[in-house]
């Protein structure tokens, strides 16, 4: 395959590195010394010890391997001669990742300094023309009641895992979809996440199961299943409604999958209505104020599918 092309968006939720149509055999990963790309000042080593200090304040409980690298850092993301080229960097901690996670420290310390460690999100499709999305739990720590693609996680080192057998093990255990179980296994994009400070490599497939089958599937409790139709209106439906109560990322995925179904029209118009829905986007009041309106409206459109929907 390997089709490569970026196109500009003047909306503010996430940034695209690199897009396209790439088999997983296309994707090349080049692995770097640990720290080789990390820039660090002691200014932004005392910022970091700083916002540690805060996380630990809260009653956070600290783990021994906390402090350890733990996954990647997306050094550089390229496009050559029909494939994806990902830089990976070994050097990044929790530590390092959750003391760090702020727009400021980015803009005082810029971002070769910022960990920006790797996760990989995959949306799926079910045989019966279904898309799977995950309801996220109150507990969890960024958009707590929001919603998520159908699954998602960072690449891990101990794992010695690929970016692909990353997200296929994510995918296994959110959901209990096996890697077997799919067709048409392909990376569509690698997006930026500005307020996570993070970046995701976002694959699409559709898997040899029914979203009935899915849905009895043992998998673990961190999100819930929620099956929507898998259509230009179902997928517009779920964006807007519930654009300021989800993980940025999944909006990119489904638009980047919606292009390769609906069209560009289509997708150029959702790019249009996310501009126009985070023209305020650098204000905190505003974004908090628009994740609170959202979340509710959010809470309300799963309660109307649920009516409507068997799954």
């Amino acid at each position: 395959m390997g089709e490569e092309v970026v196109m500009s968006s003047n909306q503010k939720f996430f940034k695209i590195l690199a897009e396209g149509i790439f088999t997983p055999d296309e994707i090349d990963t080049e692995v770097t010394a640990p720290g080789a790309t990390l820039v660090r000042s002691n200014l932004a080593e005392a910022f970091i010890e700083g916002g540690w200090e805060i996380h630990l304040a809260k009653g956070n409980k600290p783990w021994p391997d906390d402090t350890n690298p733990r996954r990647y850092r997306t050094a550089k993301v390229g496009m050559q001669d029909g494939r994806l080229k990902l830089i990976l960097d070994p050097c990044v901690s929790y530590k390092d990742f959750i003391s760090s996670l702020s727009t400021v420290f980015e803009e005082r310390y810029g971002h070769d300094a910022v960990p920006d460690p790797l996760a990989v999100t995959v949306l799926v499709r079910t045989v019966d023309n279904r898309t799977l999305l995950t309801l996220r739990d109150q507990k969890t720590d960024y958009k707590p009641g929001g919603w998520h693609a159908s699954t998602g996680g960072f690449m891990e080192i101990r794992r010695n895992e690929t970016p692909v057998q990353a997200g296929m093990r994510e995918l296994e255990e959110e959901t209990g979809i096996k890697p077997d179980e799919l067709d048409e296994l392909v990376a569509v994009g690698v997006v930026y996440n500005p307020w996570t400070l993070h970046t995701d490599l976002i694959l699409s497939a559709k898997t040899k199961l029914t979203s009935a089958e899915v849905l009895v599937r043992k998998h673990d409790d961190e999100n819930e299943l929620l099956f929507v139709d898998t259509t230009a209106e179902s997928y517009e439906y779920w964006i807007v409604g519930g654009m300021h109560a989800n993980v940025v990322i999944t909006m990119a995925a489904m638009i980047m999958v919606g292009e390769n179904l609906f069209g560009l029209e289509w997708r150029n118009k959702m790019l249009d209505i996310l501009a126009d829905g985070s023209r305020d986007y650098g204000s905190l009041e505003v974004r908090q104020t628009l994740e609170k309106r959202d979340l509710a409206a959010l809470a309300q459109m799963v309660a109307d599918h649920r009516k409507t929907n068997a799954i």
